[in-house]
């Protein structure tokens, strides 16, 4: 596990090849055969958990882990329709406009450092994202 030094700290990070390998593990089990919709819901759960853990720390607040599970889940669903409209706004680089929801999706519940982490962005992409 690695220390955190992105101006915040919710304990130790877990570490590039634990992210990597528990990432491959519910990948699997993902798009493994006869996976029910709660099963789904769970593995989602655990995957947002996971890139918390590894992008911000494990000591990361559950009520917040919480609220951007729920975030996260709210967006999932529009995600066919944004992913359409970006091509439509952005042809050339339709990614923009997907990555600018989700930075001002989540932008309400994490600070600037907090989201750039997460994303693994600069301070100034989330700035300009948030436009």
């Amino acid at each position: 596990m690695e220390n955190s030094s992105d101006g915040f700290n919710y304990g130790p990070k877990i570490s590039q090849t634990e992210y990597e390998s528990r990432s491959s593990e519910l990948a699997k089990l993902e798009f493994s055969e006869g996976i029910t919709k709660e099963q789904e819901e769970n593995l989602r759960q655990e995957q947002i958990n996971l890139l918390i853990d590894y992008r911000l720390g494990v000591g990361f607040p559950e009520h917040r882990r919480l609220r951007i599970l729920a975030a996260h889940k709210k967006l999932s669903r529009r995600l066919l329709w944004r992913l359409l409209g970006s091509f439509v706004v952005n042809p050339i680089r339709p990614s923009d406009a997907l990555a600018r929801s989700q930075v001002r999706n989540f932008s309400k519940l994490l600070n600037d450092a907090e989201l750039a982490a997460l994303f693994d962005l600069t301070i100034e992409d989330v700035v300009r994202l948030k436009k």
